[in-house]
């Protein structure tokens, strides 16, 4: 069973704990009563690592001895053979059995071990608490790494405002000396920022915090989803600067997946700058690489996106098509309106009605489904299809007039009407464009 990286009870009894004991009980003399003999016993099985039948001496010596200092050395010896056989929810029932006002000489050294059982358990708000009572026992060679994993347990137990606290009262390490345990406790620190975050100052935090662990984090596997979610803190907070400088980091140290998702990321910011020609190179690099088919279907999207936007909607097409390939349903809506504004930019104007009124035709909502709509009005329009394109630009004006798109839809429908010479209709159509948007009127 595993414990936390930073520690390990069983290693703080061999390395220092066992030793001191086994020397102070091999002073006492050969008379010694059945409960010290079974403890003595069972320390110098510990030593030796035979944690089975060291746990059996110290279940015997717990049977004899009294209640105190020495049947709480006992349980917590017993704590660490059962852990060490694979028996943590013994383990941990041993340790809960000592009294809380016990003094042993082991005493912090075994709410360290609970921490760390509860810990391997996933019983994270436990485990916060067990932590919290190392901190409040005194001086201890474990009581800075503790501190430090109190912020994960915290946020994995959901506790985030706490867990923000806690990191808050870590003594704050200087930046180029930051420790692993330091780092990681950064990496969540800003996950509960993230998570509890309103405004842009709250994402900043984060975000300082997140390349914190990224600084700490190289050899623990943090670095690169760590700083992914800093970029992505950055761009919130409103500084694409340093965010462009973390989705970086993200491409050269995270993995092929985070590396790829750093890169969805750059090309967007990149777009919006209207770098379109840098997206491109950067979205193309992202599709060499083995990626699931989610991320390349994203890949694909954005990289038609990107051609769209450099005004080579033939490569946008073919990018879009791959994209359709993927057959990924939540994205299909998008790609299929995308590809849609391709072939409208290469004159295919009914293959984009086509597209636009399939896409528009299927249950789905979204932010581009009002678009679709009103760019097949203008697809029917230049396909030839009026009639069609009148009843679109009508149906768009009646479900989304608060669009920024309506006011040229109501026009566009007085537009097509005038064509047909129906006099009361165009009558009847400009009377409600006017009455909805008078800003016409002026014009």
């Amino acid at each position: 069973m595993r414990t936390s990286r930073f520690w390990s009870g069983l290693e703080r009894w061999r390395g220092a704990a066992a030793p001191a004991l086994l020397v102070s009980l091999a002073a006492g003399s050969h008379a010694q009563p059945a409960g010290e003999r079974h403890l003595q016993t069972a320390n110098a099985l510990l030593q030796r690592g035979l944690y089975g039948e060291a746990a059996q001496e110290y279940q015997a010596a717990i049977g004899e001895l009294d209640e105190g200092d020495r049947m709480s050395e006992a349980r917590y010896g017993r704590a660490i053979a059962l852990q060490r056989e694979g028996r943590v929810g013994d383990a941990i029932k041993q340790l809960t059995r000592i009294p809380d006002d016990s003094n042993f000489a082991f005493r912090i050294d075994a709410h360290v071990l609970m921490t760390s059982l509860l810990t391997s358990e996933g019983r994270f708000r436990e485990a916060a608490e067990a932590a919290e009572r190392v901190l409040n026992a005194g001086d201890h060679p474990a009581r800075a790494s503790t501190a430090s994993l109190r912020v994960e347990l915290l946020h994995r137990a959901d506790e985030h405002a706490r867990a923000v606290d806690a990191y808050m009262e870590l003594d704050p390490p200087g930046d180029d000396r930051l420790s692993a345990t330091v780092g990681r406790a950064s990496f969540f620190a800003g996950l509960s920022r993230l998570d509890l975050a309103e405004g842009a100052e709250d994402h900043a935090q984060a975000a300082r915090w997140l390349d914190r662990a990224s600084a700490a984090q190289e050899s623990q596997g943090f670095r690169g989803q760590a700083s992914l979610l800093a970029a992505r803190a950055w761009s919130q907070s409103g500084e694409p600067g340093r965010a462009e400088r973390s989705y970086r980091d993200a491409i050269e140290h995270g993995s092929a997946s985070e590396a790829a998702r750093a890169g969805l990321g750059l090309a967007s910011l990149q777009r919006a700058a209207g770098d379109a020609s840098s997206a491109v190179e950067t979205l193309r690099a992202i599709r060499d690489a083995d990626l699931d088919p989610d991320l390349r279907a994203r890949a694909d999207l954005e990289l038609g996106l990107a051609y769209l936007e450099s005004d080579d909607p033939r490569r946008a097409a073919r990018a879009l098509d791959k994209a359709i390939e993927h057959d990924d349903s939540e994205l299909e809506p998008t790609v299929q309106y995308w590809r849609a504004k391709a072939d409208l930019r290469l004159g295919r104007n009914e293959e984009a009605a086509q597209r636009l009124e399939a896409s528009f035709e299927r249950s789905w909502e979204g932010p581009l489904r009002a678009e679709t709509l009103y760019d097949l009005g203008v697809a029917l329009e230049r396909a030839g299809d009026a009639a069609g394109a009148q009843a679109s630009f009508g149906t768009f004006r009646q479900r989304h007039a608060d669009h920024r798109l309506g006011a040229e839809a109501g026009l566009a429908e007085l537009t097509l009407a005038a064509r047909t010479g129906d006099g009361t209709e165009i009558a009847r159509l400009g009377e409600r464009l006017l009455d909805r948007y008078p800003e016409f009127e002026q014009a």
